[in-house]
């Protein structure tokens, strides 16, 4: 398992999205507002990344998950923002 981090990233278990979000992966990569370029997302089929640049846009993006289910950035289970210099921000497996 193993997705680039770029900027800062939160990082999603793949089969979270497809049990949590609703309409699962496919849903998620249609309605994240992110997706103004596509290059923002990236998958290894497990794991999905999501880069950010602006610290403010990731914790809106972990509120809007948290909201639908999602843990929240201090508990790892479903997520994790990954800094590209520091790494994760909290520990995780």
């Amino acid at each position: 398992m193993a997705v680039l981090v770029e900027a800062i990233t939160v990082v999603i278990r793949r089969d979270a999205l497809d049990a949590k979000f609703p309409g699962g992966f496919t849903a998620f990569k249609q309605q994240a507002p992110f997706l103004v370029s596509r290059d923002t997302l990236v998958t290894d089929g497990e794991l999905v990344g999501i880069s950010f640049m602006i610290p403010a846009d990731v914790q809106c993006f972990c509120d809007d998950m948290g909201r639908i289910g999602f843990s929240s950035p201090g508990e790892p289970v479903d997520l994790v923002v990954v800094d590209q210099h520091a790494g994760p921000t909290v520990p995780c497996e």
